[in-house]
């Protein structure tokens, strides 16, 4: 009966280790979850995502039953709206693992107000004083594990003045950026405290005496310093995401060619696609330049994405927008004609995984006891 056991899960096994582990892995295949919409139906439903963390969670925009566009979370299969009363308009951006949420909002498409939810309560995070007094707007971008976010705040109307900020401790400070910042934006932050952006700013070597530029901020204080300048080729840049290992993705002008670009240190790597996130192991999601497909770059390779999902899924994949540290993938494609938004995760899926190696090693030690009894009887 024992030799029965072990016969069948050894076959069990040996299946995983062909079919199920070695090759989805190197493949990096994916299965597809599509998210659906809030009480939408017919032609008018659509929703993007913008941002997950690593339980799942998955945060973006959403058409509503009356066609109005709100921000969702969506976690455990639901979809939550998290518009506030009297805002006809809202977008999630950014959500981190406790499950706080960057929310931007407006009721007249005119004044923004950035927010966090948390909890079932939601926390204007106001902004930064203005110097003529109209408008009081604030559009947060990222949020990290510690619940800092960062953003950009109107503070005047010469030239619509916009300022990057850090919000820390219920505290919002600005972000001073080297150079003369015309309009600036704070883009990520990652568990450090290190904050990407990008700022327009006076260069009389070019035309026009404006170009764009990136920034990393060390969140210690003083001002935001440029990166891209110490890499040979780069004329302008802007930053999109950073990770933990301080690796920097964003665009670029690349000896005179529009490129996406992954900064590490004083190393920086073209990318040929327009990058929008990065995990911790440096894996990057984006979208095509040149046509509706979403990308992923790894070890060095450009993939498209919808060549890594079963071809008969009905789903062609347009945009990737964020990326956990389970490799989970977020964004939007096209699904019977209508845009949602989508999450892959990688097959098998990481609870999937260590079942698996859980079994194998089930087999070793049952392969053990069938070898010691085996010598007992001897």
């Amino acid at each position: 009966m024992l030799n029965t056991r072990i016969r069948s899960l050894g076959v069990f096994c040996a299946t995983i280790l062909v079919g199920g582990i070695t090759t989805p892995l190197l493949a990096y295949q994916y299965s597809i979850k599509g998210l659906g919409a809030l009480g939408a139906n017919g032609e008018s439903q659509y929703s993007k995502a913008y941002g997950i963390n690593d339980k799942g969670q998955v945060v973006g925009i959403s058409s509503t039953a009356n066609g109005d566009y709100h921000a969702f979370l969506y976690s455990n299969g639901n979809m939550q709206d998290l518009t506030s009363a009297n805002n006809v308009y809202s977008w999630a951006s950014s959500i981190n693992a406790s499950g706080q949420v960057v929310v931007n909002s407006t009721p007249d498409l005119y004044r923004f107000h950035a927010s966090v939810y948390s909890n079932g309560a939601m926390k204007d995070l106001g902004s930064l004083p203005v110097m003529d007094g109209n408008n009081h707007s604030t559009i947060a971008n990222a949020i990290n594990n510690s619940g800092q976010v960062v953003g950009m705040s109107y503070v005047g109307s010469f030239d619509e003045i916009d300022k990057p900020f850090i919000y820390s401790n219920t505290n919002m400070k600005g972000i001073d950026v080297n150079g003369y910042p015309y309009d600036s934006d704070a883009t990520a932050i990652n568990n450090l405290g290190q904050v990407v952006g990008s700022s327009l700013v006076m260069d009389y070597t070019q035309a026009g005496n404006i170009r764009s530029q990136a920034f990393l901020y060390s969140g210690s204080g003083g001002s935001a310093n440029s990166f891209s300048n110490n890499s040979p080729g780069w004329a302008y840049s802007s930053a999109r995401d950073i990770n933990d290992l301080t690796q920097i993705i964003g665009n670029g002008s690349f000896n005179g060619v529009n490129s996406g670009y992954l900064y590490n240190k004083d190393n920086t790597i073209a990318l040929n696609f327009n990058p929008n996130a990065i995990n911790n192991s440096g894996l990057v999601v984006g979208d095509s330049y040149s046509s509706l497909h979403a990308m992923l770059y790894t070890n060095g390779a450009i993939q498209d994405l919808n060549a890594l999902i079963n071809p008969n899924s009905g789903w062609h994949l347009t945009s990737a927008t964020g990326i956990n540290d389970l490799g989970q993938i977020i964004g939007a494609g096209s699904f019977n004609g209508l845009q949602q938004a989508f999450m892959l995760s990688p097959v098998p899926e990481p609870e999937t995984y260590m079942m698996m190696i859980g079994g194998i090693g089930l087999v070793g030690f049952a392969t053990r006891r069938k070898k010691k009894l085996t010598n007992m009887k001897a």
